[in-house]
């Protein structure tokens, strides 16, 4: 069952078409005005700036700035609905208070990019108007982690003291991440994703076939954001053609925010990674020299070439 939620919280702020349609009016006038001929209802101006976030393996939060006819004595409430990738409509009809802005959906399958389309509704009673065209966002859950069995993800560097190590963004035998140390990788060189190194202050976190070409090549996207955490909203993941990066410099400066990294790893599997912010001295790297380490917490794409809503993208790299 998909369930909605408005949220109360609104962090710092993609698209394939959904046919919802207007309904349009026409008011034929009486005979004693037969010289006069329909008219047609004005639609309300539709919301904007559609944007999400996935906040877990089944949930999509929404957010959008509102229609400008929100002051009209006829305006109501917005309405959500929900496309599968199929096309089918799997939710309909649901409303929001006119002053709420946010939605989180619950009860989504993972791996699947929806649409959504949010529209500006009229008061039952209103005349002279109808609702507003939609503002279309496509959009994927997507499973969070913060740890792996041992316990919270920090990568050290490869130099670094206890024990330099890579990381498997996702295991499938344990369902997560998994950090393998590089002193001795073994078989588990053939599965790992990213490494951390450094070459005096700053450190780098890259795609393992930088340290060894024969090992899998994950990229990175040449795009950057910063914010809390990855509650993070946006219009869309990161073009297709930016991942490019096979390493990215993690300075050893303050900053007042953590750090979002768009990847896409070997098999085609798309994610964000946080580099956490260590709050007791404001930077990205964590602990002394030659025990230093990155502090991650990764939101992942189980279903391989599923980034976040850029269907279209993924459509014209096939062509």
């Amino acid at each position: 069952m998909i369930r909605f939620h408005a949220s109360p919280h609104r962090p710092a702020l993609s698209w394939v078409a959904l046919t919802l349609g207007t309904i349009v009016l026409s008011v034929t006038l009486g005979a004693c005005k037969s010289n006069t001929g329909p008219t047609t209802d004005r639609p309300l101006d539709p919301p904007t700036n559609p944007q999400a976030y996935s906040g877990d393996d089944s949930t999509v939060v929404l957010y959008w700035s509102p229609s400008v006819s929100r002051d009209l004595s006829v305006f109501d409430k917005y309405r959500v609905t929900v496309a599968d990738d199929t096309g089918a409509v799997v939710a309909t009809q649901f409303t929001l208070a006119g002053s709420d802005t946010t939605m989180t959906m619950t009860g989504l399958r993972a791996g699947e990019a929806y649409t959504f389309g949010i529209v500006a509704t009229v008061l039952a009673t209103a005349s002279g108007y109808t609702e507003s065209a939609p503002a279309l966002i496509e959009w994927a859950p997507a499973p969070r982690f913060t740890s792996d069995t041992v316990g919270r993800l920090h990568l050290y560097e490869t130099i670094g003291y206890p024990d330099s190590s890579g990381l498997i963004v996702f295991d499938t035998t344990i369902g997560g991440p998994r950090r393998v140390s590089l002193l001795n990788p073994g078989r588990d060189s053939l599965l790992l994703d990213f490494v951390v190194t450094s070459q005096g202050s700053p450190m780098f976190i890259g795609s393992v076939d930088t340290l060894k070409p024969t090992w899998r090549r994950s990229r990175f996207s040449s795009v950057i954001d910063f914010a809390p955490s990855l509650d993070y909203a946006k219009p869309g993941p990161p073009d297709a053609s930016t991942y490019t990066r096979a390493v990215i410099e993690i300075p050893n400066s303050v900053t007042s925010l953590s750090a979002i990294l768009y990847f896409r790893t070997a098999d085609g599997n798309y994610g964000r990674m946080l580099v956490e912010r260590d709050p007791s001295k404001g930077i990205l790297i964590w602990g002394p020299y030659a025990e230093r380490f990155l502090s991650l917490q990764i939101s992942y794409q189980t279903t391989p070439d599923v980034p976040y809503s850029e269907r279209a993208q993924l459509e014209d790299q096939k062509r």
